[in-house]
């Protein structure tokens, strides 16, 4: 049987393991959205000179 202080670290270990995954993901996510949005004015300004 091992000591149940080890087990809680071990634990604990997996939520901050977890915890960074989750910020990892919502940056790409960030990026992602402000990749569209580049793409999306570079579009509009785009179109802008076609039409002028």
């Amino acid at each position: 049987m091992r000591h149940p202080r080890h087990q809680d670290e071990e634990e604990e270990e997996v939520e901050h393991q977890q915890q960074q995954q989750q910020e990892e993901e919502a940056r790409n996510v960030q990026e992602e959205l402000e990749q569209d949005q580049q793409r999306n004015v570079l579009r509009r300004v785009h179109d802008a000179a076609m039409w002028s």
